[in-house]
């Protein structure tokens, strides 16, 4: 009994200890960004500079890009403590152990691949939504903008160089993608014969909210919790704990055919159709009906990430009305001082939101023919569709490959990826609030 008891204790201690520590994370991860610049660009103090609430100031986010985020498993296979996902650690297809031109695939067969593939003892992998896909992009890194644990492709990629494939396409016959040399995101017709990179993944255990003592991330709290802890506590190495950042669904409920505009619609649960696997099957991510609470107040909450919104653009222009045209449409560094000195709602630690931030509120779902179909959920406001600098809206991010530049995003579904403008062109912006940061 003495001995049961003194185990129980080692026990406890653990789970207090570990518990702890999974904790200290929520929201969604960190981009990485962490540097600043001014409106042409060039670098400057985060703290003193004279454009202030940048993406690299406050750090907004429950996981930093480095040091224990990402664990090499020494099987080929790379898992985030952050989001819970396992990868893939290299972009090879053809399993000559080499991740080189020869390797990328057509979107449908990328689909295939993923749905075929065994690795490392697993045989759910899975191509990754957009959401998940950009998780891994690191802004403080260029070319690629990924962190060091994973393999990319080596010469000979052409076109499609460090393009990696998501999991669907957002209009009728655009599939979404990112770009790891500078992590900016796009879309390509599936029908077009381009190929791109493939980085499978799986999905390992969500997220643990407020350490609830799921250490091995199982779903459930028992025993091999406090055993699966104390196998790195005598060992004395960190161990992979779920922590606390969520990422969203991308909204996406549909799937398409890789055929000519527009791709004929499939049923996503007949895994008999050419191109199965899409994030419409899958729906992986946080949320659903229920995700924003409507404050009353002009301000949204997101019950997935923890932040708060503003229900409609900030007025730039200080004349107390929110124009649905471009006059209320302001240059980057003028729309971030506005988000730093708004006080709304009974609140003044506003800001400009990052880029994965300003991502996670948009739907990827249009119906079709939906270009005027707004990208966000009707709770919140929208000007309406004429496609100006009132409908894209700033981020707090720049492009850390061409520092001239910052990323927005447009507020109609034409335009539901990031696009890179120059700082001075004119452009709305949307506020928010909350979350993790550094400051």
């Amino acid at each position: 009994m003495g001995r049961f008891l003194g185990f129980s204790m080692v026990l406890g201690a653990a789970v207090g200890w570990f518990g702890a520590g999974a904790a200290n994370a929520n929201g969604l991860p960190q981009t990485g960004q962490t540097k600043c610049y001014d409106a042409a660009g060039a670098e400057e103090d985060c703290e003193t500079g004279t454009v202030p609430g940048q993406d690299g100031f406050y750090g907004a986010g429950g996981c930093a890009t480095n040091g224990v985020r990402f664990v090499d498993n020494g099987d080929g296979t790379v898992t985030d403590r952050c989001t819970g996902l396992m990868w893939s650690q290299d972009v090879d297809t053809t399993g000559d152990g080499n991740s080189d031109g020869g390797d990328l695939l057509l979107w449908c067969d990328a689909l295939a691949f993923c749905e075929g593939l065994t690795k490392a003892g697993h045989s759910d992998w899975r191509l990754p939504n957009i959401f998940e896909l950009e998780s891994i992009v690191d802004r403080s890194r260029v070319n690629p903008a990924l962190d060091p644990v994973f393999e990319v492709a080596a010469g000979g990629g052409g076109d499609g160089q460090q393009r990696t494939w998501g999991s669907h396409m957002h209009t009728r016959d655009q599939v979404a993608f990112v770009h790891f040399n500078t992590g900016a995101m796009g879309t390509w017709a599936s029908f077009g014969g381009k190929l791109y990179n493939v980085r499978a993944v799986r999905t390992i255990y969500t997220p643990i909210i407020a350490g609830n003592g799921d250490t091995n991330g199982d779903g459930v709290i028992d025993l091999s919790d406090a055993i699966y802890e104390l196998q790195f506590l005598f060992s004395g190495s960190d161990p992979i704990v779920p922590t606390a950042c969520l990422l969203p669904k991308t909204g996406k409920t549909r799937c398409f055919d890789d055929g000519p505009e527009p791709s004929p619609e499939i049923d996503c649960a007949d895994a008999g159709e050419d191109c199965f696997g899409q994030d419409g099957y899958y729906q992986k991510g946080n949320g659903g009906p229920a995700r924003y609470i409507d404050n009353g107040d002009g301000t949204i909450t997101d019950t997935v990430t923890g932040l708060d919104w503003t229900k409609a653009h900030v007025d730039l222009t200080g004349d107390g009305v929110i124009a649905t045209d471009s006059s209320d449409a302001k240059d980057w560094a003028t729309a971030l001082a506005a988000c730093e000195a708004l006080d709304f709602a009974g609140h003044t630690d506003w800001r400009m939101p990052n880029v994965r931030e300003q991502m996670s509120i948009f739907t990827h779902n249009p119906p079709d023919g939906g270009f005027s179909t707004s990208t966000l959920d009707p709770i919140f406001d929208n000007p309406p569709g004429v496609f100006s600098g009132e409908n894209f809206i700033w981020t707090s991010t720049t492009l850390t490959a061409l520092p001239s530049v910052a990323i927005v995003f447009g507020t109609f579904q034409k335009f539901v990826l990031p696009e890179d403008v120059n700082k001075s062109f004119l452009r709305a912006t949307r506020a928010c609030r909350g979350g993790v940061t550094q400051n």
